[in-house]
Formats: C-alpha cells, structure tokens, sequence
C-alpha cells in the first residue's frame, strides 16, 4: 500500500510539473505577441522553439522564457550559421543545467516547420508539391507546399509576388532547385493550371516534374466562360467524363472542347490546355484516399485559409509567415499519405522512361 501511494504521489507531482511548463510555454507566448515581437519568430525562429522545448529546455517562468527568446532574436542574424545559436544553448547558459537531452521527443515535437530563407533542402524528399498564390493584405505571397514520405507537410518557400508572373514563377522554381531540393528522381506538382507557372515549370525542370492542374479550379474556370442556363449540363459533362478511365476520359474531354469551339470559345481554350494535366493522378494510378487529396489543390488553399486565421490580428506578410508557423505546428499527416512511398516509385520511373 506504500509503495502504492508513494507511486500515486510521483505520478501527480509529475503532471502538475508538464502543467506548469505547458502554462509556462503558453503564457511566454502570449507575452510575445503582447509586445510584438513574436513576429521574429518566423521559420527558423520558431522551428528553435520547438528544438529547444523537445530537447527539455524548462524555462522557471514565462519572464525567462520571453527574456530567452528575445535574447536569441537579438543574436540571431550574427549567430545564424556555424555554430548556429539555439535556445536550448541560451536555456543551458541562464540556468546553468547541463543536462543530457530527453528520450526521443513525440511526434509533435519531430514535425517539420518551416524550410525558408537559406536553409538547405538537400535532406527533404517531398514527391508532392503544390504552388500557388494568394492576395494577402492586397500583396500578393506565392507558396511552395510539400508532403514527405512521412505524410508531414512543409512550406519549402515564400515568395512574394504571384506566380502568374513569369519572373516569380522562375525564381520561386530556382530557389528550391538552388538549395538542393530533389527533383531528379521525379516530382508531381499541383497547380491551378497558370500557363506561365507551367511554362516556368517546363523551363526549369522539364520532363522530371509531372503537372497536375486542379479539377476544382479548371472546372471553375471553364464555367465562367458559359452561358448560365449552359452551365449545370457542362459541369455533368467534366464531371463525367473524369469519373472514366484515362482513354475514354480522354476523348469525351477532346469532344466538350470541340462542342465548346462554337458556343464558347473562352471556355474551349481553357478545357483545352487542361485535358491532358486534369488526367496526370489518373495516369500515375495513384488510388484513394491519396488520390482525391492530389485532383485538386485544396491543401495548398487550405494551408493560405488557415495560417491566415492563426496570423496575429491586423498582421499582413509579416504576420502570415507566423500564421504558416503556426499552422504547421498543428496539423496532422496527410490523408492518405501512406501511399506517397508507391507515388514517390511511379514518379521515378515516368522520369527514367523519359530520359
């Protein structure tokens, strides 16, 4: 009964002490964005955050925590790079601990941030990419969004500036190429089907990224250019014909476009330069529910959606870079992601075939 009780009083003491650090954490942070200055915490700021607390850094109170954090900020663009300065070294430095890191942190802990700026990209394996852009605070932000083997999504870069520019598109293309990411063996890219992304993309990296454009945003498009009472039978039309397989797909999407020549030109063009990329997850066989995750690019519009609501209040690029932060810290593995490995295989050997 002793040993019992002493085991129950361990027990609790040990969770009132993950409720203190976790109260701790929470209101070091709220005190950050009180002063402004969390805004720093942007990419590897914030990933340090992370480091630092899965490597068992225990600030005394959340005075420490902000007085830490904002010491490294201060640091951080003389300190970054060799011997880069961690807040787990600054943690160490004030309380004098020397203790050896933890056991292996959770999977929360593990989950990649950020990838911006400088940072190399040589060790990120992402099959799946999604590009796109979005008005933020009237500016335009152009994404690049990953998915790893390990289902976890990255933001690979920001750029400003819509990609529908020719000069954006090339150098949101060349600054992953430059800082390593793998395309080689085969990459599948998910757009809204801008002709200059894909002439950026054919520019850049040729026969080693797959096109996919999104069947929400091709759907949208073509119906913009038909007349009202045209519009429902047209969506059955598109809707049908990609519920096919590939070769009948193919060919009832030739002959809308032919139909759509004389009673919608606008709309014919559109569906026309879009056929062959509407059909590339079909061609790849990707199956469900990886498959519906990759038609469209919802998780690229998702991820604008949600790190705008977690961007400080009234904050506009500055804050969103924060909101992204904040937003991957959170989220969970892609819906079907365990059949990434399979997708990452069928790329690499469309990309050998066409070499």
């Amino acid at each position: 009964m002793a040993r019992q009780s002493r085991s129950r009083n361990l027990k609790a003491a040990t969770a009132t002490d993950g409720r203190k650090a976790q109260n701790i954490w929470g209101r070091g942070v709220n005190r950050l964005i009180e002063q402004g200055k969390l805004l720093w915490l942007i990419g590897e700021g914030l990933n340090a955050v992370m480091v630092a607390q899965s490597r068992g850094w225990s600030p005394a109170d959340e005075h420490e925590f902000v007085s830490s954090v904002w010491h490294w900020v201060q640091q951080g663009p003389q300190s970054r790079g060799a011997g880069s300065l961690t807040l787990e070294s600054l943690g160490k430095e004030r309380s004098g601990a020397a203790d050896a890191p933890r056991d292996q942190p959770e999977k929360s802990s593990q989950r990649p941030l950020l990838a911006l700026g400088q940072a190399g990209l040589s060790d990120v394996q992402c099959p799946v990419l999604w590009l796109g852009s979005r008005l933020i605070g009237g500016a335009w932000q152009s994404m690049a969004l990953g998915v790893g083997l390990d289902g976890l999504r990255r933001v690979l870069s920001l750029k400003a500036g819509s990609v529908r520019e020719r000069p954006v598109a090339d150098n949101l293309l060349q600054d992953l190429a430059v800082r390593g990411l793998a395309v080689d063996k085969g990459v599948l890219v998910i757009t809204d089907g801008s002709r200059t992304l894909d002439d950026s993309l054919r520019r850049n990296w040729g026969s080693q990224a797959q096109v996919g454009h999104c069947r929400t945003r091709v759907r949208q498009d073509v119906l913009a250019h038909v007349p009202d009472a045209r519009r429902d039978a047209i969506r059955g039309e598109l809707e049908g014909a990609w519920s096919m397989p590939v070769d009948q797909a193919l060919e009832l999407l030739r002959c809308l476009e032919k139909k759509l020549a004389s009673e919608a030109p606008g709309a014919s063009e559109r569906l026309g330069r879009s056929i062959e990329t509407s059909l590339t997850i079909d061609r790849l066989g990707i199956s469900s529910p990886l498959k519906e995750r990759l038609l469209t690019a919802g998780t690229l519009w998702m991820a604008f959606n949600k790190s705008l609501k977690l961007a400080p209040a009234g904050a506009k690029v500055k804050g969103f870079g924060l909101g992204v932060s904040a937003w991957l810290a959170q989220s969970r593995r892609l819906v079907g992601w365990r059949g990434l490995q399979l997708l990452a295989h069928m790329l690499g050997n469309a990309t050998d075939a066409q070499k």
